[in-house]
């Protein structure tokens, strides 16, 4: 008080005194915690929980005061929790459920596991939960029905299970992301009440029975994915979702006519109907849905004459694949789709001769199939549109040809008469061999993702893991040389009334035509319902297939191999013998023991005789001979895979480093037992791949290890980990100047063109991205990681697939519909030449996803393309080069594949060889594809730190 006096001057009053006044309070009296304390107490569960990942953000007692990362405030109350993409791991705590006033929870992209916990229903507030990309488990718990409030529920690529809970109570909810899950049971009609719902995605789960009609309520509904389920009955009236813009029903059981309704819907813009069950005609309301660009109706049972549909000019796909339609001659109608770049009429009884205009009238074609139709005379092609690179016609009845065919096309005739003729002068067109596929058949079931315990297989009547009585037979001589759905089916029933079961129980997994007369299938018959054997009707289908009788239609047949039922075998009580007194326990004992250890052996001796003659028959169709490690092998050179020698790990597997006896480093990329997509099949792909390409920017497979469920690859070592390393990872790593960078991107380029033009089976690696670019001690790049590699067949310019590929890199026409070509890795390619570029991650995560690639656009439009250029490179960049590379990086993923370059075009364009005239088209807007939306189960992966 004397100070504040003391310094007081004439004129001033007390002013000092009031400074000196408020110091003293701020000095001795304490300030309150600025955190409520029930929130405190919830946080501190939750870092006693994740310590590990979150102990050096939040230290201190007050996280609002203290700045907690991720913690957001208000009024001294927690209003956002935001720990997406941290590295969290295990359950949830409950005390989650103290923080009464969150409004947003990110949890997104994290390895949490265990159930959601019911407290989350405590937090009425919420007006966001994201949960996507995790491991949760259990029902979704519903106490979720109290939160309406909630505008956003994100739960989708998770492990959840059982039916839906009510969710009637969510009434302010206006996007809901279930899919990728295995949520089992009906569909609620009581969604239908939720009036403000735009967004709704329940693909890729196991709902059953129909689409409740009440969705027809939901008037401001603009995306509908219910795909990949096994929906059945019916499709309800949907007329009145005006505002429908997406709506995806493939792959279910649906039944009944495809509604008239569909072709009134005004906004609608993409409809995927393969793959049920549907029946009678095509609607001709369907011509009005002018902005559809694919229409795929395959394997359905659709029938009668088919409608105009000129209509459609945006159309770039149509398959009709495997219906009933009656068409006879092909449409004329069809010469005004003008965009069609994929047309696929398998199977579709079309007669007469081939129209010469079909080659020519289309200029975006690339691929035309026309297998098992009805077609005669003689092809004409001495006039072919220059982008068409296959057309196929196998098994028709085609007897002549005229002109000579293109280097650039490859066309397929095999299974036709002209093939039969010993003066027919190009026998190579006769192999039969398409890309389209019809040579080989493989079922894949919709609940294909569940994971049985060894022994068991997938029941395709009810998806339920059973033991099935497993054997391979070869069909001796085949009257036919291709399949499709009725001729599998056909196979089934002839074996169930052989074997004295229903058809229903027996399964063709997949069957290949080897040679001009024979046919191998690996088949599985199945329990009955009650999931159990009886001993004597196992006895009797043994007896039964290795007496090789014929089957009507299919010929001879001899079994190759046959597996018992490994479990769940009952002794018919008729077969149960007594117990002969007198006989010494001992003994039997022995003898019973001998022979389970002997039959064990004997299984186990088969079963790695099968697996290592099939990896030996592969690599020798390829004439490749990488070398082999044991298991024992591969723990010595990792010192039994220690986690000092661990490089990282992503979806697939395990990463180690390796030293070889010589002192030679390697690497070696552990795939993991049960989660890996990679089976016997895959691993095989892969090693036949990698072993047969050789080129600098590739990285190079030294030898491979297969014994019992590991599988192992061993690569060269390369010593900077890879691009995503160096760029996202450890900021204590090497940096990147921009000569490195520029260096990197031509080097990837000239792996991938090596790749797709230059490799003499050409081949699409289909996951592109920064992970899999490896870099070695001068940071040269190495493309790594063919696991989801395909080979792709001379001429075959498109493949219709499964998804594989990574979140943020993956093409649209590929994500989206299937569509696969080198374009694919076209796109993913401009993806990373961007990151490269900017040194940001092309999807940035939070409340709604930031496209690198969307940005990049708005720039270009924006006159501000040099703000994308990672500013730490501005004492070593080349202005005209990043320009350059970023315009290449936009011309390669554009939305059209067609207007992408190729990979030779690439390199010469980054190179300075060839000049960039082309205007670049902004790219589509992949919002759907980034939510993990594929037409196709799609292999997502979350997590891409690890290498190779």
């Amino acid at each position: 008080m004397i100070i504040g006096l003391a310094l007081a001057k004439p004129g001033m009053g007390a002013r000092p005194l009031v400074w000196f006044l408020m110091l003293h309070c701020v000095l001795v009296f304490p300030v309150k915690a600025f955190t409520e304390a029930a929130d405190v107490t919830a946080l501190q569960a939750l870092l006693e929980n994740w310590k590990s990942v979150l102990s050096t953000n939040w230290s201190g007692s007050d996280p609002c005061g203290s700045y907690w990362r991720g913690v957001y405030c208000s009024n001294g109350t927690v209003t956002r929790l935001d720990l997406g993409a941290r590295g969290l791991a295990g359950p949830v705590p409950a005390a989650i459920g103290g923080l009464a006033n969150l409004t947003i929870l990110f949890l997104h992209q994290n390895n949490l596991n265990g159930t959601i916990p019911s407290e989350i229903g405590n937090l009425t507030s919420l007006s966001t939960l994201s949960l996507y990309m995790n491991g949760f488990t259990g029902q979704l718990p519903s106490s979720i029905n109290r939160l309406s409030n909630l505008q956003q529920l994100s739960l989708n690529q998770n492990l959840l299970v059982g039916p839906l809970p009510e969710l009637s109570n969510l009434t302010s909810l206006t996007r809901l992301y279930l899919q990728n899950n295995h949520i089992t049971g009906s569909i609620p009609s009581s969604i239908g009440s939720i009036k403000y719902l735009q967004t709704l995605y329940l693909s890729d789960n196991l709902f059953s029975g129909p689409l409740p009609p009440s969705i027809n309520n939901l008037s401001l509904l603009t995306t509908l994915y219910v795909d990949h389920n096994v929906l059945s009955g019916a499709i309800p009236d949907l007329s009145a979702l005006k505002s429908l813009q997406y709506l995806w029903l493939q792959d279910n059981q649906f039944t009944g006519a495809i509604p008239s309704e569909l072709g009134n819907l005004p906004s609608l813009q993409n409809l995927g109907m393969e793959n049920n069950h549907f029946t009678g005609s095509l609607p001709d309301t369907i011509n009005q849905l002018s902005s559809i660009p694919y229409l795929f109706l395959q394997n359905n049972r659709l029938s009668g004459p088919l409608p105009d549909l000129s209509g459609l000019i945006n159309l770039q796909g149509l398959d009709l694949t495997n219906n009933s339609f009656v068409l006879g001659s092909v449409p004329t109608w069809l010469s005004k789709m003008q965009n069609l770049i994929t047309l696929n009429l398998v199977n579709c009884g079309l007669t007469g001769d081939f129209p010469s205009w079909l080659t020519h009238s289309f200029p975006a074609m690339t691929t035309a199939t026309f297998n098992l139709n009805q077609f005669n005379g003689t092809l004409d092609i001495s006039n072919v549109n220059r982008n068409l690179t296959l057309l196929s016609l196998e098994d028709n009845k085609i007897s002549g040809l005229h002109g000579t065919v293109p280097g650039f096309i490859s066309v397929k005739l095999g299974g036709n008469p002209i093939c039969k003729s010993v003066t027919f002068s190009q026998p190579d067109l006769c192999d039969l061999s398409s890309g389209y596929g019809p040579r080989t058949w493989r079922q894949d079931l919709s609940c294909s993702k569940l994971i049985c315990q060894q022994g068991q297989s997938l029941s395709p009547e009810n998806c339920t893991c059973m033991y099935p009585l497993v054997f391979n037979i070869i069909l001796i001589s085949t009257s036919f040389s291709t399949f499709n759905a009725p001729r599998i089916g056909g196979l089934e029933s002839q074996l169930a009334g052989q074997l004295k079961i229903t058809s229903d129980r027996v399964w063709v997994q997949s069957a290949n035509f080897t040679s001009l007369n024979q046919t191998v299938a690996d088949i599985l018959v199945f329990p009955a319902q009650s999931g159990f054997w009886d001993d004597s009707e196992v006895s009797f289908i043994e007896s039964q297939l290795r007496s090789g009788k014929s089957l009507t239609g299919y010929g001879q047949y001899r079994l190759q191999f046959l597996a018992p039922p490994q479990g769940n075998i009952r002794k018919t009580l008729s077969k149960v013998l007594p117990i002969v007194l007198g006989v010494t326990l001992s003994l039997v004992a022995i003898l019973i023991a001998s022979s389970i250890a002997l039959l064990f052996w004997r299984r186990y001796r088969n079963k790695e005789f099968l697996l290592r003659y099939g990896v030996q028959q592969e690599f020798a169709k390829h004439s490749l001979q990488p070398m082999f490690f044991t298991y024992h092998d591969a723990k010595m050179i990792t010192n039994d895979f220690s986690q000092s020698n661990k490089l990282g790990e992503g979806g697939f597997g395990e990463v180690f480093k390796g030293l070889l006896p010589d002192g030679t480093k390697v690497a070696l990329k552990r795939l993991y037992a049960s989660r890996s997509l990679q089976g016997t099949h895959e691993f095989i792909n892969e090693v036949t791949i990698i072993t047969g390409v050789l080129h600098r920017n590739l990285v190079k497979l030294i030898g491979c290890c297969i014994e019992e469920t590991e599988r192992i690859l061993i690569y060269e070592f390369v010593e900077h980990n890879s691009l995503y390393h160096v760029l996202f990872g450890s900021s204590n790593g090497p940096i990147l100047d921009w000569p490195c960078r520029y260096n990197i991107a031509i080097g990837t380029a000239r792996g991938l063109a090596y790749l797709h033009d230059d490799c003499e089976t050409r081949i699409i690696h289909r996951d592109i991205k920064a992970s899999n670019i490896l870099l070695d001690k001068n940071f040269q790049p190495k493309i790594a990681d063919f696991g989801l590699a395909r080979l792709f067949p001379d001429g075959a310019s498109h493949v219709s697939t499964r998804v594989a590929g990574t979140f943020g890199y993956v093409a649209p026409e590929y994500g989206l519909y299937g569509q696969l070509t080198e374009k694919a890795d076209v796109f993913s390619f401009g993806v990373v030449m961007l990151e490269l570029v900017s040194g940001k991650k092309s999807v940035t995560f939070g409340a709604d996803y930031v496209l690198l690639l969307e940005w990049a656009w708005q720039l270009y439009e924006e006159n501000r393309l040099m703000e994308l250029v990672d500013s730490t490179l501005k004492p070593t960049l080349k202005e005209e080069e990043a320009k350059r590379v970023i315009d290449v990086a936009l011309l390669c993923t554009q939305a059209m594949a067609t207007k992408r370059p190729t990979m030779p075009q690439v390199v010469a364009m980054l190179v300075g060889e060839r000049e960039i005239r082309d205007v670049p088209n902004a790219p589509g807007v992949m919002s759907e594809l980034m939510m993990g939306k594929s037409r196709s189960s799609s292999s997502v992966e979350a997590k891409p730190e690890a290498s190779y």
